[in-house]
């Protein structure tokens, strides 16, 4: 898989993205089952004995859907059997994990033929979205099933239902801004609070304040996108409470529940 220096930064960047999806590091015999999660098949042509991701791809996609499911079952008890398959049919489309993906810096870590590399292979949403789908695979293998389980519904699930709430919207800043202004009249508060890794690589850790509260925190590879896993969070925590409440859920545009801004914490 490279130079053995590649191979190790490759290692570094999954156990920093585990890391951030809250798992703990992975045992030494599961690095190279997680590192084959990102061969794509145009790499694994250009070099012989490599084993390209198709296969973790194939285990990933049943996983997510069956992650998928328990969501919904759990989060959607008015909805029937027809309305809960046309929403997982949403959140795991290849748009949506996808821009996952890209969000979880899946593209950065992509080994690519010379070929798609030059086409474009690591922005586009269907390789991405696949490649995230073999690394869920391989987590299955690595992790006792609640645990890769809880990291799946937390860092992929939930996003992807909110993704897919309302026309796929993911602009969450805008969506939580506005949730503020009809409850508080005031606006969210971004402040970077961590910034870790090369100048090529930096992630950011960024929290969200409402009325001079700490809410919740986000990370990403860029501090808008690290701002947008914030509201994100909070959107969720929002929808969350509105359910216990027993009304509909804001963050998809359904009614104004109106809990307090400082209870709703990560």
């Amino acid at each position: 898989m490279g130079s053995p220096a590649a191979r190790e930064e490759l290692t570094a960047a999954i156990v920093a993205l585990l890391n951030r999806m809250e798992l703990p590091p992975p045992p030494e015999e599961a690095i190279p089952l997680l590192r084959q999660a990102f061969v794509h098949r145009s790499w694994a042509a250009e070099h012989p004995g490599e084993a390209d991701n198709e296969r973790l791809e194939f285990l990933g996609d049943s996983v997510i859907g069956v992650v998928t499911s328990r969501f919904l079952y759990d989060t959607c008890p008015a909805k029937d059997e027809g309305e809960l398959s046309k929403l997982r049919a949403s959140m795991v489309s290849r748009r949506i994990l996808g821009k996952l993906g890209q969000e979880l810096g899946i593209g950065r870590l992509l080994l690519l033929g010379v070929g798609e590399e030059a086409s474009g292979g690591r922005k586009r949403s269907s390789i991405v979205g696949s490649a995230l789908e073999a690394f869920c695979g391989a987590l299955s293998q690595v992790y006792p099933f609640e645990t890769c389980a809880q990291a799946l519904r937390t860092h992929i699930v939930a996003p992807a239902r909110l993704m897919a709430g309302k026309r796929g919207e993911t602009d969450f800043k805008s969506r939580l801004q506005e949730w503020v202004q009809r409850q508080t009249r005031g606006v969210p508060e971004y402040r970077v609070v961590d910034e870790q890794g090369p100048h090529h690589d930096r992630h950011f850790t960024v929290e969200v304040w409402i009325e001079g509260q700490r809410q919740a925190s986000g990370t990403g590879a860029r501090i808008k996108w690290a701002e947008n896993d914030a509201a994100r969070r909070v959107l969720e925590q929002i929808e969350l409470q509105s359910r216990s409440q027993g009304t509909s859920s804001a963050p998809n545009g359904d009614s104004d529940p109106t809990p307090n801004p400082g209870e709703v914490k990560t």
